[in-house]
């Protein structure tokens, strides 16, 4: 069972401690990255610091899985994805979440505090977790992905 990085600026923060109790009653290791409270905070500078982190815990290996929360979950998916090793994906329900798992190895799950009610996001969490990558045909897509991201320069 992968560790779950948990992170969160104000907007997502309810939404990041609902799923931090339902993870931790699934018997998942989390690691709270913040925010801590509804106190404004930079979503930026929030998943730049989640990003270093997971990337220090192994998710290239499949050891972590990351989990990012804002007002919308974009801001957050916008920002991971500007990491090459990152596979995030934005996810209001449970077909985008099966399906990103199935096809593009999604390493992170992006959602929002303002638009996605806790129990929703645990059903959504709970079949982006169970959710294998098929691999086969779709491993060389996701190879391109990181090819992409360690040779473009601009």
């Amino acid at each position: 069972m992968p560790s779950i990085l948990l992170a969160a600026d104000h907007g997502g923060f309810t939404l990041k401690e609902a799923l931090k109790e339902h993870l931790t009653q699934q018997g998942f290791e989390i690691i709270d990255m913040g925010c801590h409270s509804t106190d404004a905070v930079d979503y930026p500078a929030v998943t730049q610091s989640a990003l270093l982190r997971l990337h220090a815990e192994g998710i290239e290996s499949g050891a972590i899985k990351g989990i990012l929360c804002c007002g919308s979950g974009v801001g957050v998916c916008i920002a991971a994805n500007r990491f090459v090793f990152a596979r995030a994906v934005w996810a209001n329900d449970v077909s985008t979440a099966l399906w990103s798992r199935r096809h593009n190895d999604t390493n992170i799950l992006c959602m929002g505090g303002r638009v996605t009610a806790a129990p929703r996001a645990a059903e959504i969490v709970d079949a982006w977790l169970a959710e294998p990558f098929d691999g086969d045909r779709h491993q060389p897509r996701v190879d391109e992905l990181s090819a992409v991201g360690q040779t473009v320069r601009c």
